[in-house]
């Protein structure tokens, strides 16, 4: 695979979501040690609950080992995974603290950049807030709107 732009080498991306393994092919290599922000959930960082956080890291961060070579690709084979594990199945006030207290430790980590794949409601206590903290350390944040667009406003 040829990539004409950059493959993210030097960048690390803070995936907040389920958890990240670190044993698929495409991975290895790829998932630093982190924190986890759901201790009620059995493992850690690196015990992802759904495959969800997985298959996010994959689309970014797969090198395409798997399969002898012929794996997933993601679009940054070059990037390092920062796996930040959060309760996803627990939304409201549950989900508010976790996640607020997961972006405020990817802004203040050196990665450059914050996917935050999981969709729920609109009003999360304290994301306005924790994204205005992160956004002057100059954090790129992307956020699900939901597999369907149906998580936010409608676009206009």
């Amino acid at each position: 695979m040829t990539w004409y732009g950059s493959t993210g080498e030097g960048v690390t991306v803070a995936v907040i979501d389920t958890g990240v393994e670190k044993t698929p092919m495409e991975l290895q290599g790829q998932v630093l040690d982190r924190k986890d922000f759901a201790p009620h959930k059995p493992g850690d960082e690196h015990t992802d609950y759904e495959g969800h956080g997985t298959g996010i890291a994959g689309l970014i961060a797969g090198t395409g080992a798997g399969q002898g070579g012929d794996g997933a690709f993601g679009l940054a084979p070059g990037s390092k995974i920062l796996p930040l594990r959060i309760p996803f199945d627990s939304l409201g006030s549950k989900f508010d603290k976790p996640l607020v207290e997961a972006i405020r430790y990817a802004a203040d980590s050196d990665a450059k950049v914050i996917n935050i794949s999981i969709g729920g409601p609109a009003d999360i206590a304290g994301a306005d807030a924790v994204v205005e903290y992160a956004l002057p350390k100059g954090k790129l944040i992307f956020a699900s709107a939901g597999n369907e667009g149906e998580h936010g406003s409608p676009v206009e």
